[in-house]
C-alpha cells in the first residue's frame, strides 16, 4: 500500500491526508467543504497537467509535487 501511496501526487496526497487528519476535529460539512476546495485547488497543479499528459501519452507520471 504505501509503495502505491509512493507513486501518487505528492502535493495531493498531503492535502488528502490533511482532510483526513482534520476530519477528525470537524463536522461533516466542513470535511465537504474543505475537500472540495483542496480538490479545486490540485486541479491547477503542475502535476495534475503532467498526470493528463502522461494519460493521454501512455506513460508513468512523473510528479515533482508543484
Amino acid at each position: 500500500m504505501a509503495s502505491g501511496m509512493a507513486r501518487l501526487p505528492p502535493l495531493a496526497l498531503g492535502l488528502s491526508k490533511g482532510v483526513i487528519q482534520r476530519g477528525t476535529i470537524s463536522t461533516l460539512r466542513e470535511t465537504i467543504q474543505r475537500e472540495a476546495t483542496l480538490n479545486s485547488l490540485c486541479y491547477t497543479t503542475a502535476d495534475h497537467k503532467e498526470a493528463t499528459s502522461a494519460f493521454l501519452e501512455k506513460r508513468k507520471p512523473v510528479f515533482k509535487g508543484s
